[in-house]
């Protein structure tokens, strides 16, 4: 969810110095995918396939479920974003990016909840940081 952020933020930084122009999206997300791969490549972090029992195979489900909605809301956020900068001069269309940008916001907020619950309750408590810490997640 890091990497995600970063790129969200980096697209508003970019909008915000450019806000004549169209924000371009795909440069930071790109980024933060190429980090997070290069990182699960590192040959420390490359081994054998592990044998997932059935409740394993469920654990990975519903977290795998979780990601996805998380997914599609940031999918749906930079559309609306997007949508948004090249339609900044036309403001008949403003009410309707705005309520698209709440929406999509208030989407991702709630996925990113419960995915955060799916995890606490599907993983180890060695694995997971407490309730209350600061991750910057």
């Amino acid at each position: 969810m890091s990497g995600s952020a970063m790129a969200f933020l980096a697209c508003v930084l970019e909008l915000k110095a450019a806000g004549a122009q169209q924000a371009l999206f795909s440069r930071p997300l790109v980024q933060a995918v190429s980090v997070l791969v290069g990182f699960a490549t590192e040959p420390q972090f490359l081994g054998h396939a592990a044998a997932v029992s059935t409740e394993g195979k469920e654990v990975q489900t519903a977290i795998l479920g979780s990601v996805m909605s998380v997914v599609l809301a940031c999918v749906l956020l930079t559309q609306c974003l997007r949508d948004l900068t090249q339609h900044l001069a036309e403001d008949s269309k403003m009410w309707d990016h705005r309520e698209r940008l709440r929406n999509s916001g208030c989407a991702m907020s709630e996925t990113c909840t419960l995915l955060s619950q799916t995890l606490r309750e599907r993983s180890s408590p060695r694995t997971l940081l407490p309730v209350n810490s600061n991750s910057g997640n």
